[in-house]
């Protein structure tokens, strides 16, 4: 018995080695270049394709001269599927880059380690993983963020590792029959042309890259009220607006006791938000 256990034990071991080694892969990225800022991240969706157009703002601070610098970002595979970067500029001005797997190496055109630098990133394709463009129970389509736990680099250029921390704008053009939710504080929403809309939210914590999120879909949406300083609110189907606004309902209560036994809520709301994703989990922080 005792060595049956012990083997059963050994193999869950090895299995979760594995596991979690295959997901450390993805993360390629020395963290010795670059220290991160802040990422403003622009996302346009549609409902013909599942191609994305995208544009990362990224600003940082150079750790140490160098000729080039790299974030990760998942490039075109034989499938079809991945990131096609369109251009890249270098505190505005067009630099040479080199996709490579999950690499993507840029050219430093002004190289002083004491200011602040900026790249925009231009770039499109479909997905493999992170940004999960799927159809909810009810058959309608959506699209929602899963990055855990370095799979944004899937479709957000980034530095994909759970110890670098940044803060995050998110810029969401959707058809406008969704709502968009993300980290941070709602900033602006505006009806656009050709039956567009036009999102953009606010962080003002800094947050690794695994909780940088999206999520796009066509939501009911419930206001719980400000408990203890902090807008609580609910984003569910349309379909089970009833249930899922009574199972969520709850928050405010438990929010409140959080708060009171263990210490304030650090981020700027708390949106409690049905999803489809591969995993799910509360670890997408204040919008999931």
């Amino acid at each position: 018995m005792k060595l049956t256990v012990f083997k059963s034990l050994i193999f869950s071991c090895l299995f979760l080695t594995a596991f979690f080694s295959s997901f450390a892969q993805a993360s390629l990225k020395p963290l010795d270049e670059i220290d991160v800022l802040h990422y403003h991240f622009y996302i346009n969706v549609n409902d013909t394709t599942d191609v994305i157009e995208g544009n990362a703002s990224i600003k940082f601070e150079l750790l140490k001269q160098t000729d080039y610098i790299s974030f990760n970002l998942d490039s075109k595979d034989a499938s079809g599927l991945g990131m096609e970067v369109l251009k890249v500029l270098y505190n505005n001005k067009a630099t040479r880059y080199k996709q490579n797997g999950a690499i993507l190496t840029i050219k430093v055109i002004e190289n002083d380690s004491n200011d602040t630098q900026s790249v925009s990133i231009f770039y499109k394709g479909i997905p493999k993983d992170g940004l999960i463009i799927s159809k909810n129970m009810f058959g309608d389509r959506t699209f929602f963020g899963d990055n855990w736990p370095n799979r944004a680099h899937y479709w957000l250029p980034c530095l994909d590792a759970l110890a670098d921390k940044a803060y995050v704008d998110f810029y969401v053009t959707a058809p406008n029959h969704y709502r968009v939710v993300a980290n941070g504080s709602l900033v602006e929403k505006d009806n656009l042309l050709k039956d567009r809309i036009y999102t953009h939210w606010k962080s003002s914590v800094v947050l690794p890259t695994d909780v940088m999120v999206v999520g796009i879909a066509r939501f009911e949406v419930q206001d719980l009220g400000i408990i203890m300083g902090v807008p609580v609110s609910s984003w569910v189907f349309p379909q089970n607006k009833e249930a899922g606004f009574i199972d969520y309902a709850v928050a405010d209560k438990i929010l409140a006791y959080y708060i009171k036994t263990i210490d304030e809520y650090p981020y700027k709301k708390l949106a409690n938000v049905q999803s489809k994703t591969r995993f799910g989990g509360m670890e997408n922080a204040s919008a999931i």
